[in-house]
């Protein structure tokens, strides 16, 4: 028996497996490349970014502070009565609006106001109506100041509630009515706690 050997098959199988191995390394080069070059871009880019917001932040720290210097530089120096005078100020104001409406809503029919101020710390209210035939015209107005006295919106300011004066005005055409003329003034009272407000 002869034994035949094959040498240029095993040659042939042996460059085979030596070129698939070379393309390998090839390919895992090239990849490795490839990984290699997107790791460094994706660096750079980050780089890149955080410098952008390093440049920025730098830009808005710079304009933080000269804005700093020039408050610093016009820094004004509060004390205690001014905040005393800041409070009073804020807590002391008086909502016209609601006032006036709660004067006007109870207003007997045939009673007008003509005329109001707030002058020294008082509202002065002046006004008129008519006589009535019963001659009640002072029950009228004093009912009218106890309910102003009692509505809650009115007195939170306005305590004292006072009829100064009032003065019929007859007239002597017997075509017009006669007139009553009041005159009453509101002004901040003592409240529950004996503080004046």
């Amino acid at each position: 028996m002869k034994y035949g050997i094959n040498l240029v098959e095993e040659l042939r199988n042996r460059e085979i497996r030596h070129h698939r191995k070379a393309a390998l390394v090839t390919y895992a080069i090239i990849a490795l490349a490839g990984i290699l070059t997107i790791v460094i871009l994706k660096t750079v880019l980050f780089l890149l970014s955080v410098n952008q917001d390093l440049t920025s932040a730098k830009t808005k720290l710079t304009r933080l502070q000269e804005e700093y210097q020039r408050y610093q530089q016009t820094a004004m120096s509060i004390n205690k009565e001014d905040l005393e005078l800041l409070d009073r100020l804020q807590h002391g104001r008086i909502f016209w609006t609601k006032k006036l409406s709660a004067m006007a809503f109870p207003l007997p029919s045939n009673y007008w106001v003509n005329s109001f101020q707030y002058k020294g710390n008082a509202l002065q209210v002046k006004g008129f109506g008519y006589v009535e035939e019963e001659q009640r015209q002072l029950i009228t107005l004093d009912d009218y100041l106890n309910i102003l006295r009692a509505d809650s919106i009115f007195n939170k300011d306005m305590k004292q509630v006072s009829l100064i004066e009032t003065r019929r005005d007859d007239v002597s055409d017997s075509a017009q009515r006669d007139r009553v003329s009041f005159e009453f003034t509101a002004q901040p009272g003592t409240n529950l706690a004996g503080e004046v407000r």
